[in-house]
């Protein structure tokens, strides 16, 4: 069973891009995640602290006023940015590349063993990159803005990793 090197190249830059997505999507949720618990801390500490200091200064209507907005900016802010529902989103979306990239790394390493067939291998690769769109196409329905740099950022970053990864059993 020869695999071609045509096979053996996609199965790669399929590895190499999953590895991306799990990256990209993972740091996309963190910062969305992070701007959620800004916004709740916010929303806290302005809960907390206007009532507590009012009780203690009797500071003038205007700026009780003043903070009880921001407070209610805060919490509008946090509702329509979504920033909670994209995150978790965004982590789900991650957790699945996850999954995939598994099942990639384990077709990848049987094509290099040749333990399956060509037909096969593309049979499977296909399969898993309709599963691999169909995942990273849920991040539109959260109005998800691609961020370039991140994505350049985690592209180099799975090169490196995988391209390691790929030399270390070369040199054991």
């Amino acid at each position: 069973m020869m695999i071609s090197e045509e096979v053996k190249d996609y199965a790669w830059s399929e590895l190499l891009e999953l590895d991306k997505h799990v990256r990209y999507y993972g740091e996309l949720a963190s910062r969305n995640q992070r701007k959620h618990s800004i916004l709740q801390f916010a929303v806290f500490f302005l809960s907390m602290a206007v009532p507590a200091v009012a009780s203690v200064y009797s500071p003038p209507l205007w700026i009780v006023l003043i903070a009880g907005l921001a407070t209610a900016a805060c919490v509008a802010w946090d509702y329509m940015s979504g920033h909670a529902s994209k995150a978790a989103l965004l982590h789900g979306i991650s957790v699945d590349c996850e999954r995939l990239e598994v099942e990639q790394r384990e077709l990848f390493h049987s094509i290099n063993r040749d333990g399956i067939d060509e037909s096969d291998a593309r049979e499977k690769l296909a399969y898993l990159a309709n599963r691999t769109i169909e995942t990273v196409s849920r991040a539109g329905t959260a109005r998800v803005i691609v961020d370039e740099t991140l994505n350049a950022k985690c592209w180099e970053a799975a090169n490196r990793v995988l391209l390691k990864a790929r030399e270390e059993p070369q040199n054991a």
